[in-house]
């Protein structure tokens, strides 16, 4: 509660990226922290953002405004160290970065597993639309 007790509800990957920012604030080795893109499933599917300390993943987002707290299952794209997220936000207009960022701009960031979350992308209308939009 205290790295994100200002959590915003629909801001998932502001909420994160505070919640690592205040943390390298308060602590002195920001080596076990990651930033964590992914997919979550609640009743559907959706982009998320999430933080990992260690071993254990908390979601300053949903655990703050859902009474049943974390979701059922978790799908990370991308866990990123405390400098690999000021590196990709200051690259990324000086946003936090969603699954589709991970995805399309930086696939050597990608977790193992998100080679085949990798693959469907490519392989969908998403991916088709977003090409149509860079040329």
């Amino acid at each position: 509660e205290g790295f994100s007790a200002d959590a915003e509800i629909k801001h998932c990957y502001h909420n994160s990226y505070k919640t690592l920012r205040n943390a390298s604030m308060q602590v002195s080795d920001m080596d076990e922290w990651r930033y964590v893109v992914g997919i979550a499933m609640g009743v559907i599917p959706v982009n998320h953002s999430w933080v990992k300390y260690r071993n254990d993943y908390y979601d300053p987002t949903w655990e703050r405004f859902t009474e049943d707290g974390i979701r059922d299952k978790y799908y990370p794209v991308a866990e990123l160290t405390y400098a690999e997220l000021m590196e990709v936000v200051m690259d990324n207009d000086y946003l936090p970065p969603c699954a589709i960022d991970m995805l399309t701009k930086y696939p050597e960031l990608l977790v193992k597993d998100a080679a085949a979350l990798r693959k469907a992308y490519d392989e969908s209308r998403v991916a088709k639309y977003v090409e149509g939009l860079e040329r």
